[in-house]
């Protein structure tokens, strides 16, 4: 059994640089784009990757999105292997998101690293990433 207590902390900025769109008459808006930070915190507890971390934007109050959190890891074999975990996240208002999970790596591997890719955001919706 294999206990790893590495603790890696970073951020990623997703800069979306989209304009929304007007609508043609007779058909709505489409909601404003707004850039997303995402800052995150991994673990390794054996076979289990903890993850947390907090997504904040300054573009607008209410919104959501998605991301992926991307885990990488190896094993005992060398192979390298990509696990992603797609997630959604809302906010009301302007605080700050907070997020954390657990997620099933496998036995006999080592996390290399975590990470958070393909952020979006959305002012005053819910983006489900459909």
């Amino acid at each position: 059994m294999r206990l790893c207590t590495r603790l890696v902390s970073f951020l990623v900025a997703s800069a979306v640089l989209e304009t929304a769109s007007f609508a043609q008459e007779g058909k709505s808006q489409e909601p404003p784009v707004c850039r997303a930070a995402v800052g995150i915190e991994y673990l390794q507890r054996n076979t289990v990757a903890s993850v947390a971390g907090v997504i904040d934007n300054d573009d607008c109050a209410a919104s959501s999105g998605t991301f992926v959190i991307v885990l990488s890891v190896r094993r005992e074999s060398g192979e390298l292997v990509t696990i992603e975990v797609p997630q959604a996240w809302q906010r009301d208002d302007d605080r700050p998101v907070t997020f954390s999970g657990d997620y099933e790596i496998g036995e006999n591997v080592e996390l290399v690293r975590a990470r958070v890719q393909k952020v979006t955001c959305r002012c005053g919706v819910r983006d489900t990433g459909e």
